[in-house]
């Protein structure tokens, strides 16, 4: 499934129908999820209108000019809140976006709960290395330069 990344510097970057597609990706998508980017978010609104403070920019995946997946990467470049919209997973778009935003972006590094296998293949795939001395036996970080 080819992808294009687009990256949302300010909130005025984003269009009306990409917001509500952002809504869209989000909404199915547990809270804990935003609020690794906007603590006090209870709603994907309130986390997309509070996710560029501190630096964040918003990066996107379009398929067809539909938006299809979105992440934040902080002011450390820390991907974050990654999300593929539901209607599109397991095609492989996750793996795609991560690497294909990394291009964009530059150096950008993730932390990975260990338990979570998925995520810990998702980086693996995406040729992500880990970072053994940052790494914890709970908490995994995978860079890519």
């Amino acid at each position: 499934m080819p992808i294009v990344v687009e990256k949302f510097l300010t909130r005025n970057d984003i269009s009306e129908s990409d917001h509500i597609d952002l809504i869209k990706t989000y909404a199915d998508a547990d809270e804990m999820l935003w609020q690794t980017v906007v603590p006090d978010a209870t709603s994907p609104q309130a986390f997309l209108a509070n996710c560029f403070d501190n630096g964040g920019i918003l990066y996107v995946a379009r398929f067809n000019a539909k938006l299809i997946a979105a992440a934040i990467v902080d002011q450390h470049s820390q991907l974050k809140a990654l999300c593929v919209r539901s209607v599109t997973r397991r095609r492989g778009v996750a793996k795609q976006f991560v690497v294909d935003l990394a291009k964009k972006h530059g150096p950008v590094h993730a932390l990975v709960k260990s338990s979570e296998a998925h995520l810990v293949d998702l980086f693996v795939k995406g040729e992500f290395v880990e970072n053994h001395e940052q790494s914890t036996k709970d908490c995994l970080v995978f860079e890519r330069y």
